[in-house]
């Protein structure tokens, strides 16, 4: 199998992507070529694979770039990583791995290993990841301790890859940063076909923030969520999901019970204002799309 490897980078990350191209060139097996989808010009040594450079212009979102960069592959499978990972040695050969075991998987992704100030962060060990519940909540956990590969329901940016034949694009309607990846996750899974977590794929995540600090951010993790759920999430109960996003919520997309718990770490109105508009925004452009 070859494999191709896709990188967005935005934000002047060069450093890291230096970094990320070291980790992919020393790689067990190696990728057949490695797109970088880039803002700015870039100047790269070389590399055992052969690196590829799109410019465009700063997209809005992560799915701009990602499509740009999949009219170039050819390969059997696609991968994608982010600027500021280093993947383990043998990440390319263990996603293989999982591939050639069943013909039904579609998607194979991993664990990322976020690190702050070059030190590993803390973890818990978890029963799940990459769930959608039937209420329309996004379980992610893929940063922490699983025991055992499971099949999931999508898989994280930084540390996934399909089967190029079930990737068409993704979904430019996702703006900004979060969630980009379910669209495809859950339609390869509507297709009937397996999407793979397995903790031993492994990528070094630095610098990583996982924490909503804006109100901007608050809002496009609630739009870009409730629109997600409405349009791909087909087992979910959506009159259950709509109460409940407005009226519990997550940390990210507070409902009305969530931001009253949450009062002490975030202002009360400001982000429940923000979380509430976002949902709406989400909503107006699910309807609109099934006119």
């Amino acid at each position: 199998m070859k494999v191709s490897v896709i990188i967005p980078l935005f934000n002047n990350a060069c450093r890291e992507l230096l970094n990320c191209l070291a980790g992919l060139n020393e790689q067990t097996v190696l990728p057949e070529e490695v797109i970088i989808v880039s803002n700015i010009p870039l100047k790269l040594p070389s590399y055992k694979f052969n690196a590829k450079t799109i410019i465009i212009e700063k997209p809005l979102s992560i799915a701009t770039a990602i499509n740009a960069g999949l009219k170039l592959v050819r390969t059997e499978i696609v991968c994608f990583t982010d600027p500021d990972t280093v993947p383990y040695e043998n990440w390319i050969q263990k996603i293989i791995e999982v591939y050639k075991s069943d013909t039904r998987i579609g998607g194979v992704g991993g664990r990322d290993e976020i690190y702050r100030d070059d030190k590993l962060a803390k973890t818990k060990g978890v029963r799940t990841v990459g769930k959608l519940t039937v209420w329309g909540r996004l379980i992610g956990n893929h940063h922490d301790v699983l025991p055992a590969p499971q099949e999931v329901d999508f898989l994280k940016g930084s540390n996934m890859s399909f089967r190029k034949e079930l990737v068409t694009g993704f979904d430019e309607s996702i703006i900004g940063f979060y969630w980009w990846e379910q669209p495809v996750c859950l339609k390869i899974k509507s297709c009937g076909y397996k999407l793979i977590y397995s903790p031993d794929i492994k990528v070094k995540h630095f610098k990583y923030n996982g924490q909503v600090r804006t109100e901007k951010d608050i809002f496009m993790h609630s739009k870009n969520t409730t629109y997600l759920v409405l349009r791909y999430g087909f087992w979910v109960r959506k009159p259950l999901f709509l109460v409940y996003i407005f009226l519990i919520g997550q940390t990210h997309k507070p409902g009305i019970l969530k931001a009253i718990v949450s009062s002490s770490l975030m202002d009360f109105t400001g982000f429940l204002s923000a979380s509430t508009r976002g949902k709406i925004r989400g909503i107006k452009l699910f309807l609109s799309l099934r006119k």
